[in-house]
């Protein structure tokens, strides 16, 4: 994931995605598809003229400070070539200002190649945290629509602004990730001792045991929630966006469609709220 050379405050992003072209557009013209992606609620409908609004649903609830409507993106569809390019901006009678993006689908068959063109950013906005924020958008659309049709495993990815170290330590510091899950946490970061999770809302309690700690890049330990036990990899990789951190679930060989789904959320919803703690420098709220 190069980072590319911005002109005139223009942000220019792109990436591949191996996936039909048609099932492609579609994910970027859905509301449903952008909702699991932003993990809240998106309404949009792909014609000229129709409003569109994209919420961050996590983002709304930890954020210091934030509420409903703080963390919406609404405008109006300015255009449409279906199948290829959509148009997104401001409304006319917008109060904020806000820039055009145009998301264009290329490609044939089973490939595509997703771009984000963003106009200049108004007044003191900051490029680099759109830079940051469509970065991680193309990372989790292209997660997405590669592992939709896996079985038995789960691939969860982010972008983050720490060092791979900074997630290396916070993932093993018991206070951090009682905010991140947020409940009740216990951890003892050596190879053959374990951690406990139990989110405030849960009976239930997540626990496993840690397999391989490799400082400042990888994390693997078992999950015993699940039946046979399974495993969980996390690994944290420098790029020019912040940190890519993955979980790799593996091994859940009895799950079904419908609690494959569920244990796919819960790691983008977990992954997500480490994305805001360190955006908000650890002072989240511990809502869920």
């Amino acid at each position: 994931m190069a980072r590319k050379k911005q002109k005139a405050n223009v942000l220019v992003q792109s990436l591949a995605v191996q996936a039909p072209v048609e099932r492609v557009w579609k994910a970027l013209t859905s509301g449903r598809d952008l909702g699991l992606l932003v993990l809240g609620r998106v309404e949009m409908a792909a014609k000229p003229g129709a409003d569109f609004s994209w919420h961050w649903g996590v983002w709304e609830k930890v954020a210091p400070g934030g509420g409903k409507g703080k963390f919406t993106w609404a405008g109006t569809v300015l255009d449409v070539v279906p199948g290829s390019t959509l148009v997104l901006g401001p409304r006319a009678d917008a109060k904020k200002p806000s820039p055009v993006v145009t998301l264009t689908v290329k490609g044939e068959g089973g490939a595509a190649l997703v771009a984000v063109v963003q106009g200049p950013t108004p007044g003191s906005e900051s490029l680099e945290d759109y830079e940051h924020g469509w970065a991680d958008f193309l990372l989790k659309f292209k997660t997405y629509l590669e592992t939709e049709t896996q079985e038995r495993e789960v691939l969860a990815r982010v972008l983050v602004q720490a060092t791979p170290q900074q997630v290396y330590r916070t993932w093993l510091t018991a206070r951090a990730m009682a905010k991140i899950l947020p409940g009740k946490v216990s951890v003892k970061g050596k190879v053959g001792q374990g951690f406990s999770w139990q989110h405030k809302r849960a009976v239930h309690v997540h626990a496993g045991t840690f397999l391989e700690l490799e400082k400042k890049r990888r994390i693997v330990f078992t999950w015993k929630s699940s039946h046979p036990v399974s495993e969980v990899a996390v690994e944290a990789q420098p790029t020019p966006y912040g940190t890519l951190v993955s979980v790799h679930h593996t091994g859940l060989l009895r799950m079904n469609r419908g609690q494959l789904f569920s244990q796919r959320m819960f790691w983008l919803r977990l992954l997500e709220r480490l994305r805001c703690y360190f955006y908000f420098g650890g002072k989240i709220k511990t809502t869920d």
